[in-house]
């Protein structure tokens, strides 16, 4: 019994790892579809669903110095045109 629930834990255990998104808690570069070619760099903190959770996120707009966001920032994957892992 006790060979069981040991089972079982490993086995829940791992269908949650699996549903981890990849890169979860990297730095990441978030490319907007917008016509200001606004760009977010940030950590990748969490996914809800179709929403990209960054954190210390520095906002990028052309030629413009980057602009450090306040709290978290929320995406909706339909904005986003493509993303890009910082390398360490």
């Amino acid at each position: 019994m006790l060979l069981g629930f040991v089972v079982a834990v490993i086995a829940i255990g791992f269908c949650l790892w699996q549903r981890r998104p990849p890169h979860l808690r990297c730095r990441i570069i978030v490319n907007l579809e917008d016509r200001d070619e606004t760009t977010l760099k940030g950590v990748l903190w969490a996914q809800r669903g179709p929403w990209l959770v960054l954190r210390d996120v520095q906002v990028l707009q052309g030629e413009r110095p980057a602009v450090a966001a306040d709290g978290e920032v929320v995406v909706h994957r339909d904005r986003i045109s493509f993303t890009q892992i910082v390398p360490v």
